[in-house]
Order: C-alpha cells, then sequence, then structure tokens
C-alpha cells in the first residue's frame, strides 16, 4: 500500500514529506505580516549581511557542480 505514490514505510518518509503533511492538516490560527511589506524582508536581510555582500564585485572563483 501507498500513500499516494509514497512509500507508506514510516522510516522512509523524509523530514520535509512530514512537515509538509503536518503543515497541510494543521489548523492555522495565526498569520503574520510584514509591516511595510514583503520588499523589506530581503532589504533587512541585505543590510544585516552588508560586510558579506559585495554587488558588482568581480567573481573571484566558481564552483560547478557536476551532474552524475
Amino acid at each position: 500500500m501507498s500513500l499516494g505514490g509514497i512509500d507508506d514505510r514510516v522510516e522512509t518518509w523524509s523530514t520535509l514529506f512530514m512537515l509538509r503533511n503536518q503543515a497541510i492538516h494543521q489548523k492555522i490560527t495565526r498569520y503574520y505580516k510584514i509591516r511595510g511589506g514583503t520588499d523589506l524582508l530581503p532589504k533587512a536581510f541585505a543590510s544585516r549581511l552588508a560586510e558579506k555582500i559585495h554587488y558588482d564585485a568581480p567573481s573571484s572563483q566558481s564552483n560547478r557542480m557536476r551532474k552524475k
């Protein structure tokens, strides 16, 4: 037996699969909203990571993963 194409043995389920299913079946009673709009979220990340982000900088190294 399978659950929508997923093996029914719990030990074979991924953590992401279990969290997703829990979220889908959970009744949500609390919502969050970013005051000023969602575009403030990446701006907040950029300001906190300002020392690590270098815009228009030349690339010093590139690592590409090979398909196996």
